[in-house]
């Protein structure tokens, strides 16, 4: 049940993070994407963001954490606490990465960076 939960989240990070670019190394604009003017289009595209967001910050959690030395998954956990850490194990950095990724597409669109004059 574990792998499963841990596949179904490296899987649908995946698929967010496709579903957000525009090409190659482009991510969508604001208006294309979370920011939608159709609702339907803008709750696919905040789901996708979300999933990819889970992922990343997953990721991030896991090589703090082990960085840190400290063994998340140990040998003697039963399987439904195996299932609860590798879903609660993402979600604090999960809205902190989703703020960012928002911010970001913002302040892209706006055109403050260097990099759009």
């Amino acid at each position: 049940m574990s792998a499963f939960v841990f596949l179904f989240q490296l899987f649908g990070g995946i698929v967010g993070q496709v579903a957000l670019m525009q090409g190659m190394f482009v991510l969508r604009p604001a208006e294309a994407g979370i920011d939608h003017p159709s609702r339907p289009h803008r709750m696919f595209y905040r789901g996708m963001a979300l999933m990819m967001c889970n992922l990343w910050s997953l990721l991030a959690t896991v090589l703090l954490l082990d960085a840190a030395g400290i063994d998340v998954l140990a040998p003697g956990l039963s399987q439904p606490a195996r299932v609860a850490i590798l879903v609660l194990l993402p979600l604090p950095l999960l809205g902190v990465f989703y703020w960012l990724y928002r911010r970001f597409l913002h302040w892209a669109v706006r055109g403050d960076g260097r990099a759009n004059r």
